[in-house]
This record gives structure tokens, sequence and C-alpha cells, in this order.
């Protein structure tokens, strides 16, 4: 009896050492797995930041595309020193609304005549975009492109992104859309020093 005993300890003990091996070993994987995924991240960020760099003073395409009431917007007619696009789709437009605060302070800060914003949206359908601006009280105008003639043009994938454009409607910043406050802080700052510059060039 002591001895069935003796080695159903030893077995009990080889169990949960076992045990514990497998779980260690797990969270080895588990933290290799993390550090793998994060690394991914970090190189995807600053890949897609270095293509963005690329259009930098690029001049944007002189778009023809209709507002949510049929309106036709070509970029020679909106005449605000800087412009504002914020290309994005309804799948990803949580993270686009992330800038909602800045987007208000944009509005509150600047004149129109300064700086406008407007939205390209790229989905298929329009009668879900109409709802869409309503029920999030979007102040700025929305512009259709069911095509996504824009991304297709400039070889771009991603969205939701911010692109700011010049008085001569050439690209100073594109940026993934984001809710860092930090970054948006600074963001207004940067407006702020294109605009003066804009001023003094006149």
């Amino acid at each position: 009896m002591k001895i069935a005993m003796i080695s159903t300890s030893i077995i009990l003990v080889g169990l949960i050492g076992l045990s514990f091996d497998q779980y260690n070993k797990h969270q080895v994987y588990k933290k290799e797995l993390i550090t793998l995924r994060n690394s991914y991240y970090l190189y995807s960020e600053v890949n897609q930041r270095a293509q963005m760099a690329q259009f930098k003073e690029s001049p944007f395409i002189n778009f023809s595309l209709p507002d949510l009431h049929g309106n036709t917007w070509t970029l020679e007619n909106i005449k605000a020193k800087i412009k504002i696009i914020v290309l994005f789709s309804a799948n990803d437009c949580a993270t686009c609304l992330q800038e909602y605060i800045l987007w208000k302070k944009i509005n509150n800060v600047f004149n129109i005549s300064d700086i406008q914003i407007i939205g390209i949206n790229h989905d298929p359908k329009i009668n879900s975009l109409i709802n869409f601006k309503e029920d999030r009280k979007i102040e700025f105008p929305i512009l259709h492109d069911p095509e996504d003639i824009i991304r297709k043009t400039l070889g771009w994938q991603n969205s939701p992104l911010r692109i700011t454009l010049n008085e001569n409607n050439e690209i100073l910043e594109v940026e993934k859309s984001g809710s860092n406050l930090e970054s948006q802080k600074t963001y207004l700052k940067q407006l702020k020093n294109w605009l003066f510059r804009t001023d003094d060039n006149q």
C-alpha cells in the first residue's frame, strides 16, 4: 500500500513538473510571438511612414467628385490656403472619428478661407454615407469616390489618412488618422506654422 502511494506521489510530482515545464515553454513562446508581432507592427508603421514621406511636395490629384447632394467639387475650386483631406471608408472610420475633437478645434480656431477640411469616402454605395454624416454630426463636406480613384492613382492601400495640402495643392504631409492627443496638438501647431508661412509668401 505504501509502495503504491509512493509510486502515485512520484507520478503526480512528475506530471506537475511536466505541466510547469510545458507552462513555462508556453509562456516563452507567447512572449516570442508578442515580440515578433510588435516588431512587425513597428516595421509596418515605419515602412508606411517612409512610403508616405516620398509624396511630400508632390502635387495632389485634381479630382472631380460629387458631394452627398450631387454637387461636383474639384480641388482647384477649393480656395482655402490649407486643405485637409480626410480619406476614409465606413469600415475604418472608427479610427478616423478619433480625430473628431481635432476637426472641431480646427473649425473653431481657423477661418474656412484659411483652412478647410474635406472628407473623401471610397465606399461603393452612398446611401449609408448620408446617414453616417448626419448621425455623427460631421460638419465638413464629404465627397464620394466610389471607384477609389485617388488611392488607386497614388498607389495607396491605407486608410483612414489625413492629407494636408498647401495653397498650390502640393502635399505637405500624409498621416494615418489617430487618437494620440499629443500628436494632434503638434499637428495644430504645425497647421499654424504652415498657414503663417503661406501668409508671409503672399
